[in-house]
């Protein structure tokens, strides 16, 4: 950084613990300017644990958060059903297309029924606003004021224009962020 070769820098799937680490060292330097920029997360209707603690952190350090997997590999797009204990889909859906390479997603949003459940609930809430369940699991999480980015994998172009219109919408409006809130009551972090 002092050379002038990395203007920030930031981790990624990083601990609260890890974030306050990388803050401590940056101070016991004296340089606060080395504290990492942003912390690269999952954060999803279906993974909100950034929001237990690590929040905090990243509110009090002045750390941005880039959330990735917005979509939960594409669940949060109604396109997934759950039978016979595995999911279904077109096989062009990402969690179908990438079955048994990608270990951390099948990890994650494997198919147990608490995360049919929710999903099923927040594709009807979003139906109820009039709009997609893609454009609400985006808005969500760019509702988020710690929330600096959005890292969303679209498959084709018309994809990315409908993932760009959603997000120029802006954070949803307070009464769905309360209902939100009430669906992940009743199934908390069914994706962590």
């Amino acid at each position: 950084m002092a050379a002038g070769k990395v203007r920030a820098w930031g981790v990624s799937n990083e601990t609260t613990y890890g974030v306050m680490r990388f803050c401590e060292a940056a101070r016991r330097m004296g340089r606060d300017d080395l504290k990492p920029a942003a912390v690269q997360n999952a954060y999803s209707l279906l993974c909100r644990t950034m929001e237990r603690e690590l929040a905090e952190v990243l509110h009090m350090e002045g750390i941005g958060m880039m959330a990735y997997s917005p979509l939960a590999m594409g669940l949060l797009g109604g396109g997934y059903s759950l039978r016979e204990g595995a999911w279904e889909a077109a096989e062009d859906m990402r969690l179908i297309k990438y079955r048994g390479r990608y270990a951390e997603a099948e990890s994650r949003y494997g198919p147990k029924p608490n995360v049919a459940s929710a999903i099923d609930a927040y594709v009807r809430l979003a139906g109820e606003h009039g709009v997609t369940p893609i454009e609400m699991a985006l808005r969500f999480v760019l509702s988020n004021s710690l929330v600096r980015t959005a890292v969303v994998g679209a498959s084709n172009m018309e994809q990315l224009r409908a993932l760009v219109g959603y997000a120029a919408r802006g954070g949803l409006d307070e009464a769905v962020l309360r209902q939100i809130d009430d669906v992940h009551r009743r199934f908390p972090n069914p994706c962590p």
